[in-house]
């Protein structure tokens, strides 16, 4: 199971998400990529003397691990979990390199007790694969990402930070057994951002569950949450 942009404290409910898991108890949970919002460390708001919804690191963690991390601990006991470093999470580990008057210890590691969660942790832009599917928060957010990840990473990858689903696919002429998939896997959180001030998007609710086989070929599909609810693989309406 792989969630992607949480952005908390800006996810939706997830409670829908929390029965699932329950259910699939899923040999991994993932988290893609922006799962805080690092809304402390906001620096649109600060250069803009913008008050910020969360004021310390601490509360952007306590925040993650009461709506995120220990529900999904809760629901699935046995899951070991995979935290992946996105560009928000990014913002704690900038601030320890330029504030040089900052004491504490603001990184994901310090501040998370990975033994806990059997979590591993991927650094930001890092890459993790099951048999031939790679994940990552990615890095591209022009109108064709999804082409431009195929071109460049030539693997079946999924990936987080766009916050919408786009998919592009790839056959070699030469080599029938190439097969490159590239897809955006949506968000889980609000439609709504204060820095899009009211504009449209293309944000779509949704997360991603993959069942990789022996020979590491598999099959994923996308539980799109529409009205606060999504039909499963397994036909269960959550």
């Amino acid at each position: 199971m792989t969630l992607p942009d949480l952005h908390t404290p800006y996810n939706i409910p997830l409670t829908p998400i929390l029965n699932y898991c329950s259910d699939l108890s899923p040999d991994i949970i993932q988290y893609l990529g922006d799962n805080t919002s690092a809304e402390s460390c906001n620096w649109r708001k600060i250069t803009k003397g913008i008050k910020r919804d969360v004021e310390s690191v601490k509360e952007d963690y306590d925040i993650l691990k009461a709506s995120v991390l220990d529900p999904f601990l809760k629901a699935s006991k046995k899951s070991k979990t995979i935290f992946h470093i996105g560009n928000h999470e990014g913002w704690f580990y900038e601030k320890m390199k330029m504030d040089l008057t900052c004491k504490d210890k603001l990184g994901v590691e310090d501040n998370i007790d990975l033994k806990k969660y059997k979590m591993t942790l991927v650094k930001e832009n890092g890459i993790v694969n099951f048999g031939h599917l790679y994940f990552t928060h990615s890095t591209y957010l022009n109108d064709n990402h999804s082409k431009k990840t195929a071109q460049n990473y030539r693997k079946c990858l999924l990936y987080g930070h766009t916050h919408d689903i786009q998919s592009y696919m790839m056959h070699s002429p030469i080599d029938a057994r190439e097969k490159i998939l590239a897809k955006s896997i949506g968000c889980l959180c609000s439609h709504n951002p204060e820095y899009l001030e009211g504009k449209p998007n293309k944000w779509v609710n949704a997360f991603n569950v993959a069942y990789v086989r022996e020979d590491g070929s598999f099959n994923e599909y996308d539980c799109i949450i529409t009205g606060g609810k999504f039909t499963a693989p397994n036909g269960r309406v959550y």
